[in-house]
């Protein structure tokens, strides 16, 4: 099982120059690939392969396009193909989906080797709890080490992204520890069981008779909506418009990250004074294309609610079920 670490990534102003200048071509390198692509015979569209082999024509064409590491290059039309299949699949399952979209500046964001020589780290000269990380064509930058940070050798892929608020990030995919094996239900003790009723005025209401309002978030709400007034007023593409929209980003983040921060507490809470947890299944995408308390239902994020619920316990059962009295549910629960 893969494991991604995320880390704060400090450049230097003339390594996140050069970083984002260098991601700006390779956004012009997805999007000469994406045309080219869809330029190509239905019957006749080009692989992964073939593009990759197509690179050195298009760097003889435009000598910008050799700048970038060629990995990084041979990475972004790679993620183009793997789009490609995303799409196909949803295709397949019956789902109307259009043809991958041209981006625009700022829109590509990361660049992203997969092969330990493109990396390295010194583990020995960051400073204080900082490691010192370099990345093929762009250089050395110091990342904040709130974790131990693996050798290269152990790193199966390496992403720097600038966020949206202007921040850079490292991203380190590793192998992690394999998942535990699941007890059965016999071996659950019921007393240690809970089920759990996801809803909007109440975050949860456990079978215990137990209720956890919801976050209350109006202030940073209020905070984001005079931000993105704010910038509604800017000239599009101006300075005063390119600081205004980091402000609306952060607003955002502020957001995000208390909601997080609320799941994760509450997550924890559930799974380490049960051994197992059943959540009512609900069908998030179909309730959130009604228009009954569509913004309530988004901004509850039952989804990573439950993501979170799943990865931190042994044992977490997915059900269909509703509270009918304290302590008693209305139907068994069934294994997932």
């Amino acid at each position: 099982m893969q494991t991604t670490l995320r880390f704060r990534a400090y450049l230097s102003d003339a390594v996140a120059s050069e970083a984002w200048r260098q991601i700006d071509i390779l956004r012009q390198i997805r999007n000469h690939a994406v045309r080219d692509y869809y330029k190509s015979d239905y019957n006749d569209r080009p692989s992964e392969f073939d593009q990759n082999n197509k690179l050195n024509d298009w760097t003889d064409k435009w000598p910008t396009f050799a700048e970038p590491s060629r990995h990084a290059a041979q990475q972004a039309i790679g993620q183009i193909h793997s789009e490609l299949e995303g799409l196909e699949e949803r295709r397949n399952k019956g789902y109307d989906v259009g043809r991958l979209r041209w981006q625009g500046r700022g829109e590509f964001r990361s660049v992203s080797y997969n092969q330990s020589s493109r990396f390295n780290v010194d583990q020995n000269t960051g400073g204080e709890r900082c490691v010192r990380f370099r990345v093929e064509k762009i250089g050395w930058f110091r990342i904040r080490a709130n974790r131990p940070v693996p050798d290269a050798d152990e790193i199966s892929e390496a992403i720097l992204k600038k966020q949206k608020t202007g921040e850079w990030y490292l991203s380190l995919v590793v192998e992690g520890d394999e998942t535990p094996e699941k007890p059965t239900l016999s071996d659950i003790d019921p007393q240690d069981c809970v089920g759990v009723d996801l809803g909007i005025t109440s975050y949860i209401h456990t079978s215990d008779n137990l209720t956890v309002g919801t976050l209350d978030l109006s202030a940073e709400s209020d905070r984001l909506r005079r931000k993105q007034r704010n910038l509604s007023r800017k000239q599009h593409g101006s300075n005063n418009w390119e600081q205004q929209r980091e402000q609306v980003a952060k607003a955002k983040r502020k957001i995000k990250r208390c909601v997080e921060d609320f799941q994760h507490k509450l997550t924890t809470w559930l799974v380490t004074d049960h051994d197992l947890v059943a959540v009512e299944d609900l069908d998030v995408k179909a309730m959130l294309e009604t228009p009954q308390n569509a913004k309530n239902k988004q901004d509850a994020a039952w989804s990573r609610f439950l993501r979170l619920l799943e990865y931190k316990p042994d044992f977490t059962v997915r059900m269909s079920f509703r509270l009918t009295q304290p302590g008693q549910l209305n139907s068994a629960p069934v294994v997932a």
